[in-house]
């Protein structure tokens, strides 16, 4: 994503990428094809380019185009395309098989992909693990689904949930009545649990939520997106219910700003979550916030950073609806991260000038928070505490090792029972607090001055930095946010020098 690059993901360098100032990139990891006619220059077809860069085991194509016909179209033919994704679901005297790709051609469509229903019936589709059923853009063109409500909808029934479904390459927009629905909303019921969903180099923007996705959720990843400038609540919005625990979710290499809200949240109880390599700044609250129940997760390698409340919140509360309950929250790993926290908020009502880095905060009362680990980060606040805990509970069992941790202007490392500690008496506090610097990380250039130029801050590294060198490889990742190699001992923080 690069660490000058905040507002788009172009990992070739190209021009050419999810909200790119060239539009859609047909292979971002190739500078040399990125428009559709580069794309059938090096592969001759749609099919080799599938099988060859993607991977797909690939059926058969539906095309989609502005320019065709629902009465005329032809499986296979992109000179004979269908005119809406309706027609073809629809059909179900030729229903989708595994392997099958349903392919959009350039332009705007003011039409929802729901893949879940059809009239008063429900009809899930399923492929499999060799052969996914694939949506996406034709490469290197720009794609935008257009509408107010669930542009893209999936959900699961009573019997049966849907299964291996990619998502590639779509702009989500709402420009008929902005901040309002959901780009992307996933649910699954009882016994129909949805699995093995992946959502990739998706612009997701202009709705109530980004993404919500609710209930019996496994295998599902988010990846290589651009989630903002929603208006209502989350970029990300991931729930369970009623006791039930999704599993197996991935956030990887997004980026997610200037959303109303919350960058990323989880509410209710999931186990091997994974948020890494994502850029999340400039939210109107908290950057990632984890609730009632994440647990054995993995936070790693993302920097988060102009948000205008904490960078990372786990909080648990009691709730008036009977399905939405506190659980633990233990065991999850927090490594070579950046976590600033700035002195102005760029969107929503809040300054972050006085917000911890870190809050742990049972409200909900008798939950354990045990087991959390913060290593080879780099913490940074303006005038709050690093980490603060609401109730004296939990720190005897926290790691907090081989960190940078910074106040700008005079804020502690740690709060607790409302009192604030500094260095030494911090590191004293237990046995599991060690090998911490109280330092300025020296940062390539990054001012709380920024705030409302987001694109301006640079979190590299100087070579002066306190930061080479003082992490641990302990659970550290071998490469950085950039996917460059961490070297010799891993620096503390998102990237390494």
């Amino acid at each position: 994503v690069g660490s000058n690059n905040v507002l788009y993901i172009d990992i070739d360098g190209d021009g050419y990428g999810v909200a790119a100032p060239n539009g859609a990139d047909a292979d971002d990891n190739d500078a040399s094809v990125n428009t559709n006619s580069s794309m059938l220059a090096k592969y001759g077809s749609l099919e080799n380019f599938l099988r060859q860069v993607k991977g797909y085991d690939v059926n058969r194509i539906f095309y989609i185009s502005r320019n065709g016909n629902d009465s005329t179209g032809e499986v296979g033919n992109p000179n004979k395309a269908y005119a809406t994704w309706s027609a073809i679901h629809g059909d179900q005297t030729n229903p989708l098989q595994p392997g099958d790709v349903v392919v959009f051609r350039e332009g705007t469509y003011g039409q929802r992909l729901n893949t879940k229903r059809i009239g008063s019936r429900d009809y899930v589709i399923q492929g499999t693990a060799a052969r996914p059923i694939v949506f996406m853009a034709f490469p290197g063109e720009t794609v935008t689904l257009d509408s107010i409500e669930n542009t893209i909808e999936i959900g699961g029934t009573f019997d049966t949930g849907p299964n291996y479904m990619i998502f590639d390459g779509l702009n989500l927009d709402n420009t008929s009545a902005p901040n309002r629905g959901r780009g992307i909303k996933v649910e699954g019921k009882y016994q129909g649990e949805v699995r093995n969903l992946t959502f990739s180099n998706m612009l997701v923007e202009n709705y109530f939520w980004g993404i919500l996705a609710n209930q019996f959720i496994h295998e599902m990843t988010i990846e290589g997106s651009v989630i903002r400038n929603n208006g209502g609540e989350h970029g990300i919005y991931l729930a369970s219910k009623d006791g039930n625990v999704n599993t197996d979710l991935t956030v990887r290499g997004n980026v997610i700003y200037g959303n109303a809200m919350q960058g990323f949240y989880h509410n209710g109880p999931v186990t091997n979550l994974l948020v890494e390599n994502n850029i999340i700044h400039s939210n109107g609250t908290v950057g990632i916030e984890l609730v009632n129940g994440v647990r054995d997760s993995i936070i790693r390698n993302n920097l988060v950073f102009n948000n205008s409340k904490q960078a990372v919140v786990l909080y648990n509360y009691n709730s008036t609806s009977s399905i939405i309950l506190p659980f633990d929250q233990t065991n999850n790993l927090f490594v070579n991260n950046t976590f600033w926290v700035g002195q102005y908020g760029k969107t929503g009502g809040y300054k972050p000038n006085g917000y911890e880095a870190v809050l742990f905060n049972d409200a909900a009362g008798g939950n354990s928070f045990d087991n959390n680990i913060f290593r080879n980060n780099i913490i940074v606040t303006y005038a709050g505490p690093a980490f603060e805990y609401y109730q004296n509970d939990f720190l005897d069992t926290t790691v907090i090792e081989n960190n940078i941790i910074h106040a700008m202007n005079g804020g502690s490392a740690l709060r607790y029972g409302g009192k604030n500690y500094w260095g030494y008496d911090f590191e004293n506090m237990s046995s599991l607090i060690r090998n911490n610097r109280f330092v300025d990380p020296q940062f390539v250039d990054v001012s709380v001055s920024y705030y409302n130029n987001p694109e301006l801050f640079n979190f590299d590294l100087l070579d002066s930095s306190p930061a080479i060198d003082l992490g641990i490889w302990t659970d550290a990742p071998d490469l950085d946010l950039l996917g460059d190699a961490r070297m010799n001992r891993p620096d503390a923080g998102s990237y390494e020098a």
